[in-house]
């Protein structure tokens, strides 16, 4: 039934799977010079870690503000807190923890679009080259939060974050990007190609005909009588038409069909009919990635 199917990272450096998970974007730290001063060289990094696991930026020898613009990918399924330190590489006597925070799992979970925190990087004066991670890291709350970073002076970082839970990973969008004139076994038909894409945007192609995505929603009338009040296009094309496909009378039918199976296509993925019905379900040849 389906002739092709490809499937399209949005980044070549996120992996995309079928659990929960969190993206962390650690974009740029600003108003470092009370770090920096008491530095020789000062390479600062953030280090992002949740339970045994940790991710790291690329160390940068600045001085006040440093942009990474780098993203991680974490597991969506601990309970542990996101902790994020500022640290300072130091390659003889080991890298130093300068500040940090932790953002509970709980409030995590409520990011389920991308989130924008600008936090302060408080550094405790107390501690000396002697200290506890507990010292540094501070619990996260609003204090620690700066709703204004361009009228601020004191060390910040940028953290852009989004939750993609199981319920967001259900969620999908069809558009029908492409249509083309195909010829098999002498006959003339209009090929599709509808791209598929989840929520966190990982997406895949597959090409169909009108007469194919029909059956199908045939059968899924049959199975739920409910569909049959959902509005599907017609077969209105003759075979002088079908000769034609290029003229403007066929791009303007060939339009109109588009987004009447584009309705009815995410109208059944809205309600999760691929998970109800075998048939649909192959139809849009889910990559196993996903599944």
């Amino acid at each position: 039934m389906v002739s092709s199917v490809t499937t399209t990272d949005f980044s070549s450096e996120i992996g995309f799977n079928k659990f929960p998970y969190l993206l962390v974007k650690v974009s740029e730290a600003r108003n470092l010079g009370s770090f920096s001063e008491n530095c020789s060289q000062f390479t600062p990094y953030v280090k992002i870690s949740t339970g045994s696991r940790s991710y790291s930026t690329i160390a940068k020898n600045v001085s006040n503000t440093v942009h990474w613009d780098e993203t991680f990918e974490i597991s969506g399924d601990s309970q542990k807190p996101l902790k994020c330190c500022l640290m300072d590489r130091d390659e003889f006597d080991g890298d130093i923890m300068l500040a940090g925070f932790a953002i509970p799992r709980e409030l995590i979970k409520q990011f389920i679009e991308e989130t924008t925190l600008w936090i302060k990087l408080e550094q405790d004066l107390n501690c000396g080259d002697s200290f506890e991670e507990s010292q540094i890291i501070k619990p996260f709350c609003n204090e620690i939060k700066v709703e204004d970073p361009d009228h601020y002076s004191e060390p910040i970082v940028c953290l852009k974050l989004t939750y993609y839970g199981l319920e967001c990973l259900k969620e999908y969008n069809a558009e029908i990007t492409d249509y083309e004139s195909a010829v098999k076994n002498n006959e003339l038909f209009t090929q599709y190609t509808v791209t598929v894409t989840r929520r966190d945007g990982f997406s895949w192609k597959i090409k169909f005909r009108y007469s194919q995505l029909d059956n199908i929603r045939k059968s899924l009338v049959l199975q739920f009588p409910e569909l049959k009040k959902l509005y599907f296009p017609g077969k209105t094309f003759s075979l002088f038409n079908l000769v034609s496909l290029k003229s403007q009378f066929n791009e303007e039918l060939l339009q109109k069909r588009k987004i009447d199976m584009e309705k009815f296509l995410n109208y059944v993925l809205k309600y999760r009919y691929h998970e109800k019905s075998q048939e649909f379900s192959e139809f849009l040849n889910m990559p196993a990635e996903i599944k």
